[in-house]
């Protein structure tokens, strides 16, 4: 019975011997974290294709407004008359929708402001 006392005495040293190494190559195994700390402008800014297809829809409903606004033309037809004014505000909608971006952008840059702030870069360790 004393044989089957130490076999699993060894089995269990074994075990923890192995159990150990596992652990220690788990540690080795660690990404590598490099931080870097600095100063940032931080700052709002528009989204200009919002305002350029807000422009755009304005300009659209402008169009249809016009067009029915109109009386009938001899020499056009309402759907004539649709595609030039639509064509027409279209172009004029997208281009102060980004007028109106730019100034916006102009008025909320004044309240741009300077933080701290840290990098975190992660390498990851090649597996062996």
């Amino acid at each position: 019975m004393s044989s089957t006392g130490s076999d699993e005495q060894g089995a269990v040293e074994q075990s923890a011997v192995e159990q150990g190494a596992v652990e220690q190559g788990a540690i080795d195994a660690e990404p590598e974290v490099v931080v870097t700390a600095g100063r940032v402008i931080v700052r709002r800014s528009p989204r200009y294709f919002r305002f350029m297809a807000l422009g755009a829809i304005v300009g659209v409903i402008l169009a249809i407004v016009f067009t029915v606004a109109f009386p009938d033309n001899a020499q056009f037809t309402a759907t004539q008359v649709f595609g030039f004014l639509l064509l027409v505000f279209l172009v004029v909608g997208v281009a102060l929708g980004s007028l109106a971006a730019i100034l916006a952008n102009r008025i909320v840059s004044r309240g741009q402001h300077e933080v701290d702030a840290e990098r975190t870069i992660v390498h990851p360790v090649d597996e062996p």
